[in-house]
């Protein structure tokens, strides 16, 4: 798959983000060992036990020039059972790699090392339609058959944390807060980062976890929902209350006082507005980020989406100028943001456009230009310009990738429901996503990693 198109300014440093980057960050995993004094066919993988590693499946010991039907199956938090398949054919040597030999038949095409996992999907479907991640460690077994026979087999663990990484629910009454609060091994002190989810209103602990792990402590709130004292709609949310998450993260011990934010759709929004309005945030990374303050996706009539003091932030109308259309069944969401943005004076797109230029931190952008919820083609461009300024003395940098959807979270799990999310289509197809999260993930820890200057590992 091709990279992601990178756009920066004349004071971004790429070498940062370079594809050295994500050679550091693979290059931390602990190999998973494997029996090879054995000519008995077996799956070995080279690998660690993170999920942020790939996954590298080589078939062993098997009959010279045999096919192969590679499976793999994984059971999510609903219970419900993730297949893949891989039809290979085994070298004279009766070896074959998956990320070197592409199968003959299966749930996905082309050499590929994480097929097996990406492809993975439901012989049924039942709300809701993607891999449901709770807890600390994803379990994969893979099997060979030849004919029909199971020849070998191999359960993989895989844990979004190693050992050290503490977790500890949050709720303060004083600060308003509700959530989750990870942290890392060692005495630190560590350098912070606020997560914060989008519209769906579930916090992002896989985040927490994964970032935790490469030495970062990670507060992943739910700031908004059914749970006092937090607010119980999308409505009004005070800015100031992620200044209060920033300065929860300052006063634990074990955290420096460099603080950076993550935030995606809805939640990257509310990053950047925050962080546009205080400067307790030394580094921004924002996933499928809105250039403007909105109403929430299919919240027509709730009202704006943050407040300052009390006071609604203005927020950009909607139309009603356009006609939603379906796509298998969901709304397409994109097309009324394209036609609010075209309905629009200056004026007004003026008073609801966030002043990322009043950022005091580093700040990435990440998006898919397949996204059917915000716009990015809109959304990034509008973006950079603001940042593109004189003024603005921090690093600026934009991961955009061609065929990627609304969704780019953690990597390396199936995607290929990524594009369906309850009753909006997200856009985007399951290779390309798996593509766009394997590339990003890297990146983004190596932004924090510079912009926060900790002793992230």
């Amino acid at each position: 798959m091709d990279g992601p198109t990178t756009h920066v300014d004349r004071r971004t440093l790429l070498r940062s983000l370079s594809a050295g980057g994500a050679a550091t960050l693979a290059g931390c995993t602990d190999p998973l060992t494997t029996d090879g004094g054995s000519e008995t066919p077996r799956i070995e993988i080279e690998s660690g036990r993170r999920r942020d590693a790939r996954l590298v499946p080589t078939l062993v010991g098997f009959v010279p020039e045999t096919d192969v039907t590679v499976t793999a199956r994984a059971t999510d938090a609903e219970d419900r059972t993730w297949r893949s398949r891989a039809v290979v054919t085994t070298d004279r040597q009766g070896t074959a790699s998956l990320a070197s030999t592409a199968p003959a038949a299966g749930s996905y095409a082309g050499a590929r090392s994480m097929g097996l996992v990406w492809s993975m999907g439901l012989t049924y479907r039942r709300p809701p339609t993607y891999f449901v991640q709770d807890g600390p460690e994803q379990t994969v077994t893979l099997s060979a058959r030849v004919g029909d026979e199971v020849v070998a087999e191999r359960t993989v663990t895989r844990v979004f944390a190693p050992d050290g990484v503490t977790h500890e629910r949050v709720r303060d009454e004083d600060r308003g807060l509700v959530g989750h609060y990870f942290e890392p091994p060692g005495e630190g002190p560590h350098p912070g980062v606020v997560a914060l989810h989008g519209n769906g209103n579930s916090p992002l602990t896989n985040f927490g976890r994964m970032l935790a792990a490469r030495g970062f402590a990670v507060l992943a709130p739910r700031w908004f929902g059914e749970e006092e004292p937090i607010p119980d709609q999308l409505v009004e949310i005070p800015l100031s209350s992620a200044r209060a998450m920033a300065t929860w993260l300052q006063s634990r011990e074990a955290v420096t006082d460099r603080i950076g934010v993550l935030g995606h759709s809805k939640g990257a929004e509310f990053a950047l507005m925050a962080a546009s309005r205080y400067d307790v945030f030394d580094g921004v990374v924002a996933i499928a980020p809105n250039a403007f303050a909105f109403m929430a996706p299919g919240m027509v009539s709730a009202g704006p989406s943050w407040a300052v003091d009390g006071e609604p932030v203005p927020t950009l109308s909607r139309s009603g100028n356009s006609e939603i259309r379906r796509k298998e069944g969901r709304l397409v969401i994109a097309d009324q943001i394209r036609a609010d943005l075209s309905a629009a004076d200056q004026a007004q797109l003026d008073r609801a456009a966030i002043p990322v230029e009043q950022i005091t931190g580093d700040v990435l952008l990440v998006g898919g230009l397949d996204d059917t919820i915000w716009p990015m083609e809109e959304m990034i461009p509008r973006l950079t310009a603001r940042l593109d300024t004189e003024s603005f003395q921090h690093r600026v940098a934009s991961l955009v990738y061609d065929e990627a959807g609304h969704v780019i979270t953690v990597p390396h799990k199936p995607t290929t429901y990524h594009h369906l999310g309850g009753q909006l289509y997200l856009g985007g197809q399951p290779e390309p996503a798996a593509a766009a999260e394997a590339d990003a993930w890297p990146r983004i820890v190596r932004w924090f990693r510079d912009a926060l200057s900790g002793s992230a590992q």
